[in-house]
């Protein structure tokens, strides 16, 4: 399969991001060809809560919107910008950084980050078969 995104069966560490120590927990992404293995913070933001929207990331863009994204840190805040490319692909953009607030509009600041190249693209099928391994 080349997409995933879950959290590793790792101890959770702690990290300096911007200037306090937050507890983060890896996780690894894989998106086409693109792997990243990140340190999801915790704190704002639950294990939970970036699993729901993950799973609401993806539904969105296979369902029927042109952009989403997939949030990996609600704290600076971050994510990876989804687009349609046409019926069946969805390409990521690379990783974008906001600014405090940019969550209370999640989807339509997604959207604006989503027009650059893609880093990766994968299959809605192959999402598809992420999301239902998930439910």
């Amino acid at each position: 399969m080349s997409f995933g995104l879950e959290f590793l069966p790792e101890p959770a560490v702690w990290q300096e991001i911007g200037g306090a120590t937050v507890l983060c927990r890896p996780a690894l992404l894989r998106f086409g060809d693109l792997g990243r293995r990140l340190d999801v913070p915790l704190g704002a933001w639950h294990e939970e809560e970036y699993e729901l929207q993950w799973r609401e990331g993806i539904g969105c863009v296979v369902l029927s919107a042109q952009s989403s994204c997939l949030v990996v840190s609600a704290l600076e805040p971050a994510w990876f910008p989804l687009r349609a490319l046409d019926g069946a692909r969805v390409a990521m953009q690379d990783r974008s950084v906001g600014m405090p607030g940019d969550l209370d509009d999640l989807y339509a600041r997604a959207a604006a980050t989503s027009d650059g190249p893609p880093a990766a693209t994968v299959t809605k099928a192959e999402l598809v078969a992420w999301l239902e391994r998930e439910l």
